[in-house]
């Protein structure tokens, strides 16, 4: 991983959570939908999981006034 840029390790965690959320979210198979539909679903979860992320602090300590 030391040898990747920002958007390859982006990339690479985007793709992780993809199969979770496809492993987690199975039951939108039994839902007629196409397979772009699903698609669409499931980059909508992923997108929004990255953006949750994105807004919470690096650490845990920093939202609860750091380690003192």
């Amino acid at each position: 991983m030391a040898d990747m840029t920002f958007e390859e390790m982006n990339e690479e965690i985007r793709e992780e959570i993809y199969e979770d959320v496809i492993q987690e979210f199975e039951y939108l198979n039994s839902y007629i939908l196409n397979d772009t539909e699903k698609q669409g679903i499931i980059s909508d979860i992923v997108e929004y999981i990255l953006r949750e992320r994105q807004n919470q602090p690096h650490c845990e300590c920093a939202a609860y006034g750091g380690t003192d």
